[in-house]
């Protein structure tokens, strides 16, 4: 189901022309539940609203492969709204003679991951395709979670120290290393943050 959005305050009733919940504040998200505009509110709340005073929330959720010469392991299935992103860490690989070794792009909604270096977040946008797990290859040596943390950095061959560095100097771009857990197999736009309201659209889109 859809989300919508108030365009104006707007009251929240237990039925139609029933007694008043509370007041919806103007371009608040709320979730459709069934039909008729009966909805809930981000903390639960649930009742009906009047249909002429909401919008639909739009969203658009498409997948796709993207591929690239340096783009090797698994199929980089992502939101194609990510594939600009995809693009720039591609120009980088090939700007420093490396390639990008997928070993995660969209994940199942929910998903436990074995072995995983780092606990999956509950907001994660590997649920709409808008990060990867990778390792960098080098003449055919892989560099993995053992050695992309920053504290290993040292000892990283001048190419691929070089790309993590681009991946990190690149605003449109969140290298997992420098996350407080590191995470530095991990690469995203930080997309739910950056719009959460259209992140759950996404993640509402891919439900339905």
């Amino acid at each position: 189901m859809p989300n919508l959005k108030t365009t104006s305050n707007l009251n929240l009733r237990l039925m139609p022309g029933a007694d008043i919940v509370k007041t919806l504040e103007k371009g608040e998200i709320v979730a459709l539940k069934g039909t008729y505009h009966k909805v809930v509110d981000s903390v639960g709340n649930v009742g009906y609203v009047a249909a002429e005073y909401t919008e639909a929330v739009k969203s658009d959720f498409n997948t796709a492969v993207f591929q690239d010469d340096t783009f090797i392991g698994k199929p980089c299935e992502v939101d194609v709204d990510f594939f600009p992103v995809l693009s720039v860490v591609a120009s980088y690989a090939k700007t420093r003679g490396v390639e990008v070794y997928v070993t995660s792009a969209i994940r199942v909604l929910g998903q436990d991951l074995e072995g995983a270096l780092v606990k999956p977040a509950s907001k994660s946008c590997h649920n709409i395709g808008h990060a990867i797990d990778f390792n960098v290859v080098l003449s055919g040596k892989y560099y993995g979670s053992k050695q992309l943390p920053k504290a290993e950095h040292s000892e990283l061959p001048t190419a691929v120290f070089n790309f993590i560095d681009d991946l990190r100097n690149d605003p449109a771009i969140r290298w997992g290393g420098d996350f407080n857990t590191e995470d530095p197999i991990h690469l995203d736009d930080n997309y739910y943050n950056n719009d959460p309201e259209a992140y759950e659209a996404k993640i509402d889109a891919r439900a339905a």
